[in-house]
């Protein structure tokens, strides 16, 4: 029997100099978070070669490669998707690890090989020009991809005329042969509690999928968390949000990070002295500029 052909690489270049949001990144989390986004680009490189499942085994494999601890990983991984570093598009959809970066290189790089797998829904870059590359739907690609394109527009085109002569045939009134149902799609059932927790929960900029929000609450009730102490949670973070100014920017945690395995939610979220500090400051400049407004200088 032939062994399995290896869809994974053995090795991948590293830039000298990294862009403008790994460098912040790295100033946030500094050596720790290079380590974590190290080890996550030889785990993906070395795998399927372009992406990888972001899920609690991944977290702890990658505390195993560097010695870490389980929270600075998380932590380190969900500010590399807020940061964009992986696209968090992918991961809100198909919950996977990737880039447009890792994926040219990786393609690149697997050129040689006699077959590499992909998925068409996990890609953000064009690969019709590798001719060793077969879709998980079995299809190989096609160098330009003419031929499956133009085999493409002829089946749309018989199953248009398909349909144009079926519902010539079809009497007026008379359900159609074909399944014709338009039903609306059943709709995520949400708990009172859970709308109560979302509707508290702080605004943020860019993605926030409400689904997965909802599966992970789930989760910690399966856990055995109650919906009371999550809500609760949510109501002390979006304080915490608002008095550090962080309400609707892309610093606030996914509301499915939140509610997620690490449990954000039993945080104390606690003000910052500073910000009160600053309270008081903004408050007593304002109350001299009133007094400066109205003449009233303070001097007999």
């Amino acid at each position: 029997m032939a062994r399995p052909t290896k869809q994974g690489i053995d090795y991948f270049p590293l830039d000298c100099r990294f862009d403008d949001k790994t460098e912040m990144y790295l100033i946030e989390k500094g050596a720790a978070g290079l380590a974590v986004l190290v080890a996550t680009w030889q785990m993906i490189y070395s795998n399927e070669g372009y992406f990888i499942v972001n899920n609690d085994d991944l977290h702890l494999l990658i505390k195993r490669k560097i010695d870490s601890d389980i929270n600075e990983v998380s932590d380190c991984i969900n500010a590399c998707l807020r940061r964009n570093i992986f696209n968090s598009e992918k991961h809100d959809e198909h919950g996977i690890l990737t880039s447009k970066a890792i994926q040219v290189r990786f393609f690149e790089a697997a050129r040689k090989k006699k077959v590499v797998h992909a998925n068409h829904d996990f890609l953000l870059i064009s690969v019709d020009s590798n001719k060793n590359v077969v879709y998980s739907d079995g299809n190989p690609v096609i160098a330009g991809g003419n031929a499956t394109k133009e085999k493409e527009k002829e089946k749309e085109k018989e199953k248009e005329k398909e349909n144009k002569e079926e519902s010539q045939s079809v009497p007026p009134g008379h359900a159609s042969s074909r399944n014709t149902d338009t039903s609306p799609k059943k709709k995520t059932d949400y708990s009172q509690e859970f709308e109560a927790a979302w509707t508290s929960y702080p605004s943020r900029a860019g993605n926030n999928p409400k689904k997965r929000a909802w599966s992970a609450w789930s989760a910690r009730i399966k856990e055995g968390h109650t919906q009371d102490e999550m809500h609760a949670g949510a109501i002390r973070y979006a304080a915490f949000c608002g008095a550090t100014r962080k309400t609707e920017t892309e610093w606030v945690l996914m509301a499915s990070t939140f509610f997620g395995p690490d449990k954000p939610f039993k945080l104390p979220w606690a003000l910052p002295v500073t910000t009160n500090k600053q309270k008081a400051l903004e408050d007593q400049n304002r109350e001299i500029g009133q007094r400066w407004a109205s003449g009233d200088s303070g001097n007999a």
